[in-house]
């Protein structure tokens, strides 16, 4: 039996610690990785035949929240790997492989300074060295006691993530006083679900791009006013019997496109908006 079966939990999903994954990137080589938290565990299943064997890598002891971790490998052949966990509150985690997958860095925990919990991890590169994160993330340290507490749809970039001692550069995408969400932000974040993603632009210096769900619009002046926020577990049973539910039920997508900052493709700077 695999080591890391041994903190199977019978009880969860009939012992299989789910079946959801994260997506799917193939690198240059044609070699397929798939992430995933299993059992608490960042994993990494990866395929040199196109999909028809796998194999299975551990990538960090640090626990995951759930199953969604997500990667991207750049021109040279490396993975980079982030899931959200931790022995206390969930905070991102970056790992690096250098030789597809088979090895992984010590992690990095990314989190801006101040931010004390995130969710839902996503990430893109550039060229090597050179990405992009996106995750919900929130400052308050009262954790779920705060049924008011604000999340901001954060953005992290490094251009030189491959280095000993990189540099990570942040901001929030929203206004500072306009949260994306409050309240509960574990399981699917007030249903913001999987409809977090970034991307670094093929052109323009490697422009980045990233999509949120703003769960906490002018409803309830939920967007203004420290109200009460979501609570995933009631919200998601009054959603299925066709009721409102609270500050989110008229949320939006939203699309973020980097203005200025670091470019991710190419030498340089970004610095103007191409768009306007």
């Amino acid at each position: 039996e695999p080591t890391y079966l041994s903190t199977l939990d019978l009880d969860h999903n009939e012992g299989v610690c789910g079946q959801l994954h994260g997506h799917a990137v193939v690198d240059r080589s044609g070699r397929l990785f798939i992430p995933r938290g299993y059992c608490r565990i960042p994993m990494i299943a990866i395929s040199s035949d196109a999909g028809t064997t796998f194999h299975d890598v551990k990538v960090a002891d640090i626990p995951i929240d759930g199953q969604q971790a997500s990667v991207a490998t750049d021109s040279k052949g490396n993975l980079y790997y982030v899931w959200y966990g931790g022995n206390h509150a969930p905070l991102p985690y970056l790992s690096i492989s250098k030789d597809h997958g088979e090895h992984w860095g010590t992690p990095r925990m990314i989190a801006p300074p101040g931010v004390h919990e995130v969710n839902f991890p996503t990430i893109d590169v550039g060229d090597p060295g050179k990405i992009a994160i996106t995750f919900p993330g929130t400052t308050s340290d009262a954790g779920a006691k705060d049924k008011t507490r604000p999340w901001n749809s954060y953005v992290v970039v490094s251009t030189d993530a491959l280095s000993a001692n990189p540099l990570f550069l942040s901001n929030i995408a929203n206004p500072k006083n306009d949260p994306v969400a409050r309240g509960d932000c574990s399981d699917r974040c007030g249903r913001m679900y999987d409809f977090l993603d970034v991307v670094s632009a093929p052109k323009d210096q490697g422009r980045v791009f990233a999509t949120a769900v703003d769960t906490c619009t002018a409803v309830s002046s939920c967007s203004s006013t420290r109200v009460k926020g979501n609570d995933d577990d009631s919200d998601i049973v009054t959603e299925e019997t066709n009721h409102p539910y609270g500050a989110s039920s008229d949320m939006q997508g939203v699309i973020i496109r980097e203005v200025s900052g670091p470019a991710l493709r190419g030498p340089g700077w970004i610095t103007r908006d191409t768009r306007r």
